[in-house]
C-alpha cells in the first residue's frame, strides 16, 4: 500500500522583501534578428523576459529592472510562468545569486592521478512561485576536465578532430585551473583554416583572456555555446578540454551531505530562508511481477532478480521456429582457452539461462573450425568467413563478444559491422565478469533476451491504459535529420508490443506530425476505442497538441500526454526509496529508486486530448504511480534492482534507441517490429 511521508526538496524560500513587487512592460522594435538572437537582447541589454509578439517586428517585454519606458504594472498579475522568469533573472543579475553560492563551495582541486580538475560548481537554478511565496531551486554538482586540452591530446594520438564533430567539450580560453568553464558543442572542424583567420583569434583570445598558446599547424573549431542555437563561433583547439564525466560517479553526494551542504549554502545569502522545503508525500511499494513456470502455471514474484528462475514469459513465434546461431567471439589479446574455460563453467552453474529447459527457444552455438569460439581482433574487427557462411538462411545471428577494455570508437565499428550481416551482439569484458561472475552473467542473460524479444516476466497487475507509448526526438548527425523513436507497451502485462522509428525533417525537437503517427500506430494496432498514454521525453509543445486533436477528432479514444523531464532542478532529498510529492500548479516530483544522490523525475505538464478538445490536466499521484511501475519494467539491468534506470522504459528505449541510430548501427525493421531492442 502507498504510504504518507514527509519529503525534502531543494528549494529555498526567497524573502518577500528581496524581491520588487512592480514589474516593468514596454515594447521592443526589432529588425532581422533571429529568434535567439532576440531572447539575448531582451535578457541580456534590458533584463527582461518576452510577454507576447506584437507584431512580427515589435515585441512585448517585461522587466524587474525600473525604466523610464516601462508601464508599472504588478508582478502578481503577469502569467506565473513569467513571474517565475522574472525572478531567477533578477535573482541572476542584480542579486548575483551564483556567485554568492559559489562562495560557499570548495575551491577547485587537481586529481594529479587521473589528470583533471575537479570544481564544484551550482547549477540548474529554477524559481517556483508555490502559493505566494517563490522558491529558489538549485543544485550542487562537480565538472570534470581533462588538464590537457583538445589540441594536446590530439598531439598524444589520444584523440582526433574528426571524432569531435557534434560533441560537447568544455570552452576555458584561460586554460588554467580557474575552474571558468562553458560547455559548448563542436559544429565543424575546419582542417585548413585562412592564416589570416588563425592570426585574428589569437589576437582575440590574448586581448580578452591573455591566450598565449601557439596555434601553429591548428584546425579551426565552429562551435555554439549549450541553451544557444542561434550563432556559432570559431575559436582554437587550446581553448577546448574533454569533460571527464565518467568520473562523475565517484564524486556522488549522498542526500543527507547534501541536505546540509545546500543549507549552508542558502543561509548564508542573507535573501533566502536556510531550510529545505518540507512536503507531504507517497511512498509506492514494488510492484509484483509475472512469471510462467515449467508446468506453463502463472506465479507471482516479488524480486526482479528472481524472475531469471523460471523459463521465458514471452517469446515472439518468429524466434522459436528455428534455432538462433550464436557465435562466442574472443579478442586476440585475451588468453581463449582460459575464457572458453570460464564461460563453460557460468554456463555449467546455471548462471547463464540462455538454453534452460522449458524456454520456447533455442540458440545453437557455431563453432569455430578448431575451437568452440573464434578468435578475433576488436580493432581491426572483420567478421569471420565461417561465420558469414553459418548464417545461412538464418533471420539473424547473436554474437557473444568478450573484450578487454575497448574504445567507443572501436565498439562502433565493431558493432556496425556485425549489423551489416544482421548479427546482433553483447559486448562484456572479461575482467569484469571474472570479478563478478554470478552478477555479470545474470545481466548478460537478461540483455541477451531483450534483444532477440525475449521477456522474463510482466507486471502482474494491469495498468489503467491501454498503451503507452514512449516519444522522444534525437539528432542524426549521419544525415542531419532528426527523428522520433516510438516504443508502445501493452499495459495489461507490461510487455513492448512494437518499436519503430519515424524520421522527418524538423527544426529544433517539436513533433508536428504527432496525430498522424498516433493515429497510424492505432490503425496497425486495430485500436478502435480506449486509452492511451504518451510519455514525452522533455516538453510538450503546443503543436504537438493541436496535431493530435485535429487526427484525432473522429476517433473513439481518450488519449493523455504527460511531459517526463530527467534534466531538471527539482530534487527529492531522501534516501528511504520510491518517493513522489506534488507541487501547487499540477506538477508532481519522483524518485523512482533509493539510490544515495539519485536525481528525481520531474512531470509539469499533463493533457488530455479527446473528441477534439484539449483538456489541462493536474498531476496526480495515480498517474506518479504509473510512472514508477513503468521504471521497473526496464530490461536493461535487474540484479541491482534499487539502482535501475529512474527514466520509465518506453521513454528510456527511446533514448537508447535514438543514440543507436545516431551511431548508424542498422537493423532490419522486421526485428524492431518483433520487439528486439538490439540496442540496448
Amino acid at each position: 500500500m502507498e504510504k504518507e511521508v514527509a519529503a525534502l526538496l531543494n528549494g529555498f524560500k526567497i524573502r518577500e522583501n528581496s524581491i520588487p513587487s512592480l514589474a516593468y512592460r514596454f515594447t521592443l522594435s526589432f529588425g532581422e534578428e533571429d529568434e535567439g538572437e532576440k531572447f539575448r537582447i531582451i535578457k541580456g541589454k534590458y533584463g527582461g523576459v518576452p510577454l507576447s509578439p506584437v507584431s512580427s517586428t515589435l515585441i512585448e517585454v517585461a522587466s524587474l529592472e525600473a525604466t523610464s519606458e516601462g508601464e508599472p504594472v504588478p508582478l502578481f498579475l503577469l502569467p506565473q510562468e513569467k513571474q517565475e522568469e522574472l525572478v531567477l533573472l533578477y535573482l541572476k543579475r542584480k542579486l548575483k545569486v551564483v556567485r554568492e553560492l559559489q562562495k560557499s563551495l570548495p575551491p577547485p582541486r587537481v586529481d594529479r592521478r587521473n589528470n583533471v580538475l575537479i570544481a564544484p560548481t551550482v547549477k540548474r537554478l529554477t524559481v517556483k512561485k508555490l502559493g505566494e511565496a517563490f522558491y529558489l531551486f538549485f543544485e550542487v554538482g562537480f565538472s570534470v576536465r581533462s588538464l590537457k586540452n583538445i589540441h594536446q591530446l590530439v598531439q598524444d594520438g589520444k584523440l582526433s578532430y574528426r571524432e569531435l564533430e557534434g560533441k560537447e567539450v568544455i570552452y576555458d580560453p584561460y586554460g588554467g585551473e580557474s575552474g571558468e568553464r562553458k560547455l559548448v558543442k563542436v559544429v565543424e572542424v575546419v582542417t585548413n583554416p585562412p592564416e589570416e583567420l588563425v592570426e585574428n583569434l589569437r589576437s582575440y583570445l590574448f586581448s580578452k583572456y591573455g591566450f598565449t598558446a601557439d596555434p601553429s599547424s591548428s584546425p579551426v573549431l565552429r562551435i555554439r555555446f549549450k541553451g544557444d542555437r542561434g550563432k556559432v563561433y570559431e575559436t582554437l583547439p587550446q581553448t577546448l578540454f574533454l569533460d571527464r564525466v565518467e568520473l562523475l560517479t565517484n564524486l556522488v553526494i549522498s542526500n543527507g551531505k547534501r541536505r546540509e551542504l545546500l543549507e549552508r549554502m542558502a543561509g548564508s545569502i542573507d535573501f533566502l530562508e536556510g531550510r529545505c522545503m518540507e512536503l507531504s508525500g507517497k511512498s509506492y511499494p514494488k510492484p509484483l511481477y509475472l512469471v510462467r513456470t515449467e508446468r506453463g502455471e502463472f506465479k507471482k514474484v516479488a524480486s526482479l532478480k528472481e524472475t531469471l528462475k523460471y523459463p521465458a514469459f514471452y517469446a515472439p513465434r518468429e524466434i522459436c521456429s528455428a534455432p538462433i546461431p550464436l557465435f562466442l567471439f574472443i579478442d586476440e589479446e585475451l588468453p581463449q582457452r582460459e575464457v572458453e574455460r570460464f564461460v563453460k563453467e557460468q554456463t555449467a552453474r546455471g548462471y547463464m539461462r540462455l538454453n534452460r529447459n522449458g524456454n520456447p527457444f533455442r540458440f545453437n552455438l557455431v563453432r569455430a573450425p578448431s575451437s568452440v569460439s573464434f578468435k578475433v581482433s576488436f580493432k581491426r574487427f572483420k567478421l569471420p568467413q565461417e561465420v558469414k557462411k553459418a548464417l545461412g538462411r538464418s533471420p539473424f545471428g547473436f554474437a557473444l563478444c568478450i573484450c578487454r577494455e575497448m574504445k567507443e570508437s572501436e565498439y562502433d565499428k565493431a558493432k556496425r559491422k556485425l549489423f551489416a550481416h544482421n548479427i546482433l551482439s553483447q559486448f562484456v569484458v572479461y575482467d569484469r565478469w571474472r570479478n563478478s561472475p554470478s552478477f555479470v552473467s545474470g545481466n548478460l542473460t537478461l540483455n541477451i533476451y531483450a534483444k532477440v524479444g525475449i521477456r522474463p516476466f510482466s507486471l502482474a497487475e494491469k495498468l489503467p491504459y491501454d498503451f503507452v507509448v514512449g516519444i522522444d526526438v534525437g539528432n542524426d548527425r549521419y544525415n542531419r535529420r532528426s527523428k522520433a523513436g516510438i516504443v508502445t507497451v501493452f499495459l495489461s502485462n507490461g510487455l513492448i508490443k512494437t518499436m519503430f522509428p519515424v524520421w522527418f525533417d524538423t527544426g529544433g525537437e517539436k513533433i508536428e506530425l504527432l496525430g498522424e503517427l498516433i493515429e497510424l500506430l492505432t490503425e496497425k494496432l486495430e485500436l478502435q476505442g480506449g486509452r492511451i498514454l504518451i510519455l514525452r521525453d522533455g516538453i510538450v509543445h503546443r503543436e504537438e497538441l493541436e496535431s493530435l486533436k485535429t487526427s484525432l477528432a473522429e476517433e473513439e479514444l481518450e488519449v493523455e500526454v504527460v511531459s517526463v523531464k530527467k534534466n531538471h532542478s527539482f530534487r527529492i532529498l531522501s534516501d528511504k526509496g520510491p518517493v513522489a510529492v506534488l507541487l501547487d500548479g499540477g506538477a508532481g516530483i519522483l524518485l523512482p529508486h533509493s539510490v544515495k544522490g539519485a536525481r528525481s523525475l520531474l512531470v509539469d505538464s499533463f493533457y488530455s486530448v479527446k473528441k477534439g478538445r484539449i483538456e489541462k490536466l493536474s498531476v496526480t499521484h495515480s498517474l506518479l504511480s504509473v510512472l514508477y511501475k513503468l521504471t521497473k519494467v526496464n530490461l536493461s539491468t535487474i540484479f541491482r534492482e534499487e539502482s535501475l534506470l529512474r527514466l520509465p522504459s518506453p521513454l528510456h528505449y527511446c533514448d537508447r534507441f535514438i543514440k543507436s541510430l545516431g551511431r548508424n548501427w542498422q537493423v532490419s525493421d522486421s526485428l524492431l517490429k518483433i520487439g528486439c531492442l538490439y540496442f540496448i
